[in-house]
């Protein structure tokens, strides 16, 4: 079965509509290991996605988009407000 969420502006409120027993869950558990997401609207958090993306599909096999596609993606979503960048940072310190 399908089911469609709309879009939320509240993270809390997009949480209510989560199964608590895995993902809230998960979220809690990154959150205490020191994971904290950020938003990196700028060409240097799009460089870094980038660079993600490029190990997870060499990881898995395929071949990496090209730079352009990320630089139409960052002219075209990133700045007319349509996306944002959300990074994942983990402190091990």
């Amino acid at each position: 079965m399908n089911k469609l969420l709309d879009c939320i502006e509240s993270p809390e409120d997009l949480k209510k509509l989560i199964d608590k027993r895995t993902i809230q869950y998960s979220i809690r558990k990154a959150e205490r290991s020191g994971v904290t997401i950020v938003q990196e609207n700028t060409r240097k958090g799009m460089e870094e996605f980038r660079r993600l993306n490029l190990l997870t599909r060499k990881k898995h096999g395929l071949p990496p988009q090209p730079s352009l596609f990320f630089d139409c993606f960052y002219d075209q979503m990133v700045v007319t407000g349509k996306s944002d960048i959300l990074l994942a940072l983990f402190d091990d310190s």
